[in-house]
């Protein structure tokens, strides 16, 4: 495959100082033979151990990282949204700081851009909890059901997006409703999402906080809130993407 010539890739964290540097290695060594020039935006949402530091450290021993400190836990979204905010570069991959995916399938989202305006992954033998899962399954059938937004895995953390759709998508989600507030928005301008089966694997180090009952909780809200904004309020002269399957 031939060599991209530029991408931001943007990774939040929040206390994952077991996992920040074996992600910075992984990123190098996968991207070093995939992109002519590329930046590494590590967001530290507000951690509370060792995170920050660590990600400073990084920063100071290679220039292609930059990191971006939220004082306080702002949140999922806004980590997300600082990253992108903080992107220097046309395309913006995007992934979680657990290790969990293979950064190698990269290589699988590439291809959709041809055709596609978003290309993002989805999980097809998810490795997390069973209520997780259950979760995952029920908002991903609301979202479906009540935007039209024909995407598999909404949340999946493997996702390249084109800087430029954020001047006409301007998400508010600060949890993780940020990945369905983005699509969302993207579907009714009628811009199109490929997407393609990635491997997931179990997380072995590190605590997820996505299952915890506030966080769901805060989801349901701004989900909630979402639809009370924008349900009734579709844009006139476009047609709703849809999701091509790979």
């Amino acid at each position: 495959m031939k060599k991209l010539e530029a991408l931001s890739i943007v990774v939040p964290f929040f206390n994952e100082e077991e996992n920040i540097e074996a992600t910075v290695r992984t990123i190098r060594e996968v991207f070093d033979a995939r992109v002519e020039r590329y930046e590494m935006v590590l967001v530290n949402d507000g951690s509370r151990d060792r995170t920050g530091a660590l990600a400073d450290g990084l920063a100071k021993s290679d220039p292609r990282v930059r990191v971006v400190h939220h004082p306080k836990n702002l949140g999922y979204g806004s980590a997300i949204l600082s990253g992108f905010n903080a992107a220097r570069h046309e395309l913006i991959f995007y992934t979680d700081g657990d290790l969990q995916f293979d950064l190698k399938e990269f290589d699988r989202l590439v291809p959709l851009l041809a055709a596609n305006d978003i290309a993002t992954g989805y999980r097809g033998n998810r490795r997390d909890p069973w209520y997780r899962r259950l979760n995952a399954w029920t908002y991903n059938m609301v979202v479906r059901i009540l935007f039209g937004v024909k995407v598999t895995d909404l949340d999946c953390a493997f996702k390249i997006y084109r800087k430029a759709m954020f001047e006409k998508i301007h998400p508010t989600s600060t949890g993780i409703f940020i990945c369905g507030d983005i699509l969302i928005q993207a579907t009714k301008l009628g811009m199109t999402i490929g997407e393609v089966e990635v491997t997931h694997y179990p997380r072995t180090k590190g605590t997820p906080t996505a299952g915890n009952p506030f966080v769901i909780l805060m989801a349901m809200y701004e989900l909630s809130k979402f639809c009370a904004g924008h349900l009734f309020r579709r844009p006139h002269g476009h047609q709703s993407a849809s999701a091509v399957k790979r």
